[in-house]
């Protein structure tokens, strides 16, 4: 599970004077609050137990950089200082919660739930940690328990106990207050860690660590640059540009006035909480979205971790979360929407009205995928996946910078998708944005993921349907070598079924045998079997031909496919006349289509195309393909044209027709729920940030989606071939005196002209000069003599 949304709650109380009868003290309480996601097509099992240790979460929360200015019935504010309040020092994470202790953490398919402390627990110790160590168990839903609790002290109060001041006040007493943000962390190791942040450990405190979201944090303030390996502890900040909450208003806001705030009776603090703060990081959505720029497109669920280092505007507008200080008069004004069985929101908000329960956006395979588009739902991002086994304590291996940050910026579909990032000019696929920070030699590196993933895997690679074959995918299991005897020797069709065998002469079983030790594949197999395939009708993605279009796009019209329920119980989909878009391996039974408004089941159902909408996109590619070919290859038609043409830029040529104003795939979600002109305008490459801002939803067809189930059988040249030639006799006086036509079928070869050359050789390695000016053979398949009347 993913964690979307952390929230803090803050509220005060009045506890009787342990020395003075008829006095009272202020005294803090926080309620820890998360928010957590399934994003997948199957339900996610967290174990309690595995591998000798709990694997449940640990979330830390650090303290806040805000003073509570406190008035006693209208007389002159007293300074309190929530970091003392909340922390031994001035150090360390004050507030823990912990989630699958108590219940193990199972979500079904897409869904969304809430966690919050167990039950009626409190805390009234000042120690490393309020609550200890290990924090609260946490239950699902929002529940109204104790809370954790530490008295209020003013701002004079020193590191220890033994000079706390505290606020002293009757029953008879009125409150009134504002909460302004502090300069930066008072002293002890505050500096160090972060000006504000939240971690998640993975098997409690000493695991490894999961996630880390933080303000101008010093273990990470220069950022990881590209090939740089780092260890724990080092390029500990402080940050150079010492970033201070009280000089970003727009982040770190005051919190006053009659509609955030309100006078509060100290009789009506007495053994009740009253809330008047939340601090929020979340996942952009649609509602929630104070920049106004993309929600999803710019949010990997894999990529954990992020850090602001500057809180500049470009920054904010960049990064998948944001983070929010709440000014709360009551509980009904905290944002904790949830149902009555625990589960939140997300999607389109996290409140109820827009939001939903289920939001699935990535796939598990089922079988072995035989789509390179399909590859859309991996989590590729440029960065090295966390080691859950190993403390990210231990100086000796990799610092966490490296495992859990990703390299910017986040995107939630890279393969297969061509979308520009706005955060990069135009003509470029990586970039050292210089600009965006101030800290010398450190600039910001930047990669278009999309376009560097899809140019490394489109023209050389494929995926041969070789592969095992397991239950319940398959009616009977198969090993690997199985599968590739039965289509070598026995003539079994592949999973994809035009890909057929062409041995060449060889001996199907003596082949077989040479591509596998025991049942696994060998190292240089992987390199020799494309050349004993063939395919049935390769489709030349330089037609302009719209009919041809139509018939590839539709060619899963009325195909049975596999939905399931709400829990994930999976079934065959009745046929219903319509092609069904190739999103998510198991969609919810859920038709949705191309809307306006904010539909809860958007985010889970599935899309279908009729066949008005089939030829309108097929319209639309054949556009793309006049105005952008011939595509020399694969990978040029899949991904976009860097450079200064904008319009090309800006996505593929699938993309660019599916964003078109004259295609009706998207339109109704791409001309009324986009990111406004004004946001857009803040990016390196404003055109790439219009559209959709709610892209990555399953309502939201996705160039990915076209290719899944059409990428094995796309080509960008042609093998087959035919060739007409004419010949004519003259006369003396050079009149016609003879004519002939003849048509010739020729097709390319997996064989080299010269056969010192094995075909798997690459171009670049060959050692016959003739082939390396001629290539690959060609076999004339048919011949024939015209008459006229064919000419």
């Amino acid at each position: 599970p993913i964690t979307i949304n952390y929230q803090t709650i803050y509220s005060l109380e009045a506890d009787p004077h342990p020395s003075e009868a008829g006095k009272f003290i202020l005294w803090l309480n926080f309620d820890p609050v998360v928010t957590l996601w399934n994003p997948l097509d199957v339900a996610v099992d967290v174990p309690r137990h595995a591998e000798g240790r709990q694997w449940n979460y640990l979330y830390s929360f650090w303290m806040i950089p805000y003073d509570i200015m406190v008035s006693v019935n209208g007389r002159p504010e007293i300074r309190c200082s929530i970091m003392k309040s909340s922390n031994w020092k001035n150090d360390g994470n004050f507030l823990k919660l912990n989630a699958g202790v108590v219940e193990t953490i199972t979500m079904k398919p897409g869904e969304v739930v809430k966690i919050s402390q167990g039950g009626d627990l409190s805390s009234n110790s000042r120690g490393q940690s309020v609550g200890g160590w290990e924090g609260f168990n946490g239950k699902k839903g929002f529940n109204y328990g104790g809370g954790a609790r530490v008295p209020l002290l003013t701002d004079a109060s020193s590191a220890g106990n033994s000079s706390d001041i505290r606020v002293v006040v009757s029953p008879t007493d009125t409150i009134s207050y504002r909460i302004v943000p502090r300069q930066k962390a008072q002293s002890g190791n505050s500096p160090k860690f972060a000006l504000t942040h939240v971690w998640l450990n993975l098997g409690g405190r000493g695991g490894s660590l999961q996630s880390f979201i933080s303000v101008d944090s010093r273990m990470g303030y220069s950022r990881v640059q590209v090939g740089e390996q780092r260890r724990y502890g080092q390029y500990w900040g402080p940050n150079p540009l010492d970033i201070r909450a009280d000089q970003h208003p727009e982040v770190f806001p005051v919190i006053e006035g009659a509609t955030m705030t309100r006078d509060l009776p100290v009789n009506a603090l007495i053994n009740e909480k009253a809330p008047f703060m939340l601090h929020t990081y979340y996942a952009k959505t649609e509602e929630e979205n104070l920049s106004g720029s993309r929600s999803l497109a710019r949010f990997n669920p894999r990529a954990y971790s992020l850090n602001y280092y500057d809180l500049t505007k470009r920054e904010r507008d960049m990064l998948p979360f944001e983070t929010k200080m709440i000014g709360m008069t009551s509980w009904l004004s905290a944002p904790l929407d949830e149902t009555i069985s625990g589960q939140g929101y997300f999607g389109s908000s996290f409140g109820a009205e827009s939001g939903s329960n289920y939001v699935t956006t990535h796939s598990v395979p089922r079988q072995p995928i035989v789509s390179l588009a399909a590859l859309q739902h991996s989590f590729a991002n440029g960065f090295n996946m966390p080691d859950r086994i190993t403390p990210c304590w231990d100086g000796r291996n990799p610092d966490h910078t490296n495992r859990i940050y990703p390299m910017e910026p986040q995107i939630s579909h890279a393969i297969g998708n061509s979308l520009a990032p706005s955060v990069i000019p135009p003509n470029k696929t990586t970039y050292n944005d210089t600009a965006a920070t101030a800290i010398p030699n450190y600039p910001h590196p930047l990669a278009d993921h999309s376009y560097l993933a899809n140019r490394e895997l489109w023209d050389d690679y494929f995926l041969s349907g070789i592969a095992p074959q397991p239950r319940p995918a398959f009616s009977q299991q198969k090993d690997q070598k199985t599968v590739a005897r039965e289509f070598f020797k026995d003539g079994k069709k592949l999973p994809t079924a035009r890909y057929l065998s062409s041995l060449r002469g060889a001996d199907a079983s003596a082949l077989v045998n040479s591509f596998f030790s025991g049942i696994r594949p060998t190292q240089d197999s992987i390199n020799k079997v494309a050349s004993y395939l063939r395919v049935d009708g390769m489709f030349n993605v330089n037609s302009t031909s719209v009919e041809a279009w139509k018939a590839v796009l539709g060619s899963l019209k009325d195909r049975p496919i596999v939905v399931r329920t709400e829990n994930g119980t999976e079934s065959i989909a009745s046929e219903d006349g319509d092609t069904p878009v190739a999103n998510i391996n198991a969609p919810r039974n859920v038709i949705v289509s191309d809307e306006s408004g904010m539909m809860q089941d958007q985010w889970y159902g599935r899309r279908v195309l009729a066949d008005n909408e089939i030829e309108s996109l097929a319209q639309g590619i054949v556009y793309e393909v006049r105005k952008r070919g011939p595509f020399l290859s694969l990978a040029d038609f899949v991904n976009r044209r860097v450079g200064s043409d904008k319009d090309l830029a800006r996505a593929g040529a699938i993309q660019s027709a599916l964003d078109s104003d004259d295609v009706t795939v998207n339109k109704k979600q791409n001309t009324s729920r986009t990111v406004d002109s004004a946001a857009a305008a803040r990016f390196k490459f404003p055109e790439a940030e219009q559209g959709a801002m709610h892209y990555g939803a399953p309502s939201v067809v996705k160039q990915g989606d076209i290719l899944t189930p059409i990428a094995p059988v796309l080509s960008a040249r042609s093998d087959s071939f035919i060739i007409r030639s004419y010949g004519e006799a003259l006369d003396v006086n050079g009149q016609v005196i003879a004519q002939a036509w003849c048509e010739a079928v020729v097709e390319r070869q997996s064989d080299y002209l010269d056969k010192a050359d094995n075909p798997d050789v690459p171009t670049a390695n060959l050692s016959e000069a003739v082939n390396r000016s001629f290539g690959r053979q060609f076999k004339i398949i048919s011949f024939r003599w015209l008459n006229p009347r064919e000419v």
